[in-house]
């Protein structure tokens, strides 16, 4: 996570020699407050692996305008942008094939925040 905007570099000592090197250029922090930044909305996701349904437990209720929107390794979307309804977010994953999704959470202004589901 990057707190301040600025050029970094990065390299990834398990896969350096395969070329994984580069930079990063920051141009902008979107968080509100400290706490914005430290503290994740999402608290939990279970089970991991997930078959038939996968839980998103949430640390605070997000509040209007925040949505959750899960994508396949490809990029095809598994959900549509949906409200978050208090502070447990129950998918169903049953006809999802085996593998890692990616969600990203929403909050009106940008993404705030992703993570993974594996789904078995």
């Amino acid at each position: 996570m990057f707190l301040n905007p600025g050029n970094f570099i990065y390299r990834c000592d398990v896969h350096f020699s395969m070329g994984m090197v580069g930079d990063i250029t920051v141009t902008n922090i979107n968080a509100t407050d400290d706490k914005a930044v430290e503290e994740k909305l999402v608290s939990s996701v279970y089970p991991s692996p997930a078959s038939e349904q996968v839980v998103l437990e949430l640390s605070r209720e997000a509040g209007p305008g925040w949505t959750l929107s899960v994508f396949d390794l490809t990029g095809q979307a598994m959900t549509k942008a949906m409200p978050l309804p208090g502070i447990q977010i129950k998918l169903d994953t049953s006809a999802w094939g085996s593998g890692v999704y990616f969600y990203q959470l929403d909050n009106g202004k940008g993404v705030a925040e992703t993570g993974t589901i594996v789904v078995q």
